[in-house]
C-alpha cells in the first residue's frame, strides 16, 4: 500500500479516520491503483481513496464509509463520465465521503432514467469542496435519497429533466438534505428539488441562473422542515418556490439577500419570513396562496417594481420598511451595507440586520434613478 506524504495528509484531514488505511491512486502507476474504481476495490470501511491530479473514468462505485479524495482538490482532480449516466455512485451506503473533486461529462439522453446523475446516491453522504457542472441528466447534479450533507460545493450549468419540477443541481427525494457554503450558478433549469423531512439550505451563493425559463426553484414537495438562512440571491429568475401541501411543514425564511432575485415563497401551513432584504426585481416578496398564518416581520423590500404581492402591504407594521437600502456598491458587486443603511440594527426599529451582508462602508446617498438602470440591464 503506497503512503501519502505529510503535504497531502494535510489536505485530507477533515474527511480520514485516524484508524484507516489510505489507498493512492495516480495515473502514473506508482500507487495502488491507476483508476479511482480499483482504489475503491481496495478499500474497506474506515479508509480512504486518495486521487492524484488528473482526469479520470466515471462510474465510480462508492463503498460505506469510505472517504474519496482529491489529493490536490477539484481544480486539479476530475472524475469524468465521458457521456455515460453517472460519475459516482453508491447504493445503501453509511457514512460515505467524496470531496475535493471536479464532477463533470453526465449526457443522458434517456431523461426519464432516474439513475442519472453527476453523482447518485442513497444512504448517508456528505459532499465537500466538489465542483460539480456540466451534467445534464435527469438528475442533474446529485440525486438520490437518504441523509445528505453538502459544504463548500460549487454547481454549474447543470441541467435536470423534462419535467417542470426537475431540477438541475440537486434532486434529493425523501430523508433529509443540509447545504452550506455553496455557490449555484448558471443553471436555466430549477435548482432543488427536496422531497425531504428536513431541508436546510443556509450561507448560500445562488447567482445568475435563469438563462433560459426560471432561476433558482426550489420544490420542497414534502419535507417537514425547511430552511433557508442567511443566503445571498443575486441575478435569478426566481429566489425560492415552495410548493408543499404538507400540513407539517415548518418554513423559515430568514437573513436572506435578494437582488434581482424575485422571491416566491408557498407556506400555507406557517411559517416565519423574517430579517430580509428583497431589491432590484420585478417583483420583491410574493406569497403564493394563504398568508394567514405566515409571521412576516422585519423585512426591507424597496426598489422593485412592486414590493410586496400576495397580501397586505406589511410596510410601518411589525418593522418591514420600504426603505433604500443604501449598499456599498451595488454596480460593482459589493452588496454590504453603508454606515446608514437601514437595514442595519441600529438603523430600524427591529434592532436587527436585513439581509446577509454587515456593514462594509462609510454612509452612502440616495440615488434615486439606481435602481430603474440596474433592473434595465438584467431584463
Amino acid at each position: 500500500m503506497m503512503r501519502a506524504s505529510i503535504s497531502l495528509c494535510a489536505v485530507v484531514l477533515v474527511a480520514t479516520s485516524s484508524s484507516g488505511e489510505t489507498w493512492i491512486v495516480a495515473q502514473s502507476g506508482a500507487a495502488d491503483a491507476t483508476e479511482i474504481q480499483g482504489g475503491m476495490d481496495l478499500a474497506s470501511s474506515g479508509d480512504s481513496v486518495l486521487v492524484m491530479p488528473g482526469v479520470y473514468a466515471g462510474n465510480v462505485m462508492l463503498k460505506s464509509g469510505v472517504a474519496l479524495i482529491g489529493s490536490a482538490g477539484a481544480g486539479a482532480t476530475t472524475v469524468d463520465a465521458g457521456g455515460a449516466s453517472v460519475c459516482i455512485e453508491g447504493h445503501n451506503v453509511t457514512e460515505s465521503i467524496v470531496q475535493g473533486l471536479r464532477l463533470t461529462g453526465v449526457t443522458h439522453s434517456a431523461y426519464s432514467y432516474t439513475g442519472a446523475a453527476g453523482l447518485e446516491a442513497s444512504g448517508d453522504l456528505e459532499v465537500r469542496d466538489c465542483v460539480i457542472e456540466h451534467n445534464y441528466a435527469v438528475g442533474g447534479g446529485i440525486h438520490g435519497s437518504g441523509d445528505l450533507r453538502v459544504f463548500g460545493t460549487r454547481f454549474s450549468s447543470n441541467a435536470g429533466g423534462t419535467d417542470a419540477v426537475d431540477a438541475g443541481a440537486i434532486q434529493w427525494e425523501e430523508g433529509s438534505a443540509f447545504i452550506q457554503g455553496c455557490v449555484f450558478e448558471q443553471h436555466s433549469d430549477g435548482l432543488i428539488r427536496a422531497g425531504t423531512h428536513e431541508f436546510t439550505f443556509v450561507d448560500n451563493t445562488v447567482r445568475d441562473n435563469g438563462l433560459a425559463s426560471f432561476g433558482f426553484r426550489a420544490f420542497f414537495v414534502g419535507p417537514s422542515s425547511a430552511t433557508v438562512k442567511g443566503n445571498l440571491f443575486v441575478n435569478n429568475a426566481v429566489s425560492v418556490e415552495d410548493w408543499s401541501s404538507d400540513p407539517q411543514l415548518v418554513a423559515e425564511f430568514r437573513g436572506n439577500t435578494c437582488i434581482r432575485s424575485p422571491a416566491v415563497v408557498g407556506c400555507e401551513q406557517g411559517g416565519t419570513i423574517e430579517n430580509n432584504l428583497f431589491t432590484g426585481s420585478s417583483q420583491g416578496l410574493k406569497i403564493w396562496g394563504s398568508h394567514s398564518r405566515l409571521d412576516i416581520r422585519c423585512n426591507n423590500s424597496w426598489g422593485n417594481d412592486v414590493n410586496w404581492i400576495g397580501f397586505p402591504d406589511p410596510t410601518g407594521t411589525d418593522g418591514n420598511i420600504s426603505a433604500p437600502p443604501l449598499l456599498c456598491d451595488w454596480m460593482g458587486g459589493n452588496f454590504a451595507l453603508s454606515e446608514n443603511s437601514p437595514c442595519l440594527p441600529e438603523n430600524n426599529s427591529c434592532g436587527v440586520q436585513m439581509g446577509v451582508h454587515g456593514v462594509g462602508c462609510g454612509p452612502v446617498s440616495i440615488q434615486p434613478e439606481s435602481w430603474a438602470r440596474v433592473k434595465a440591464r438584467y431584463r
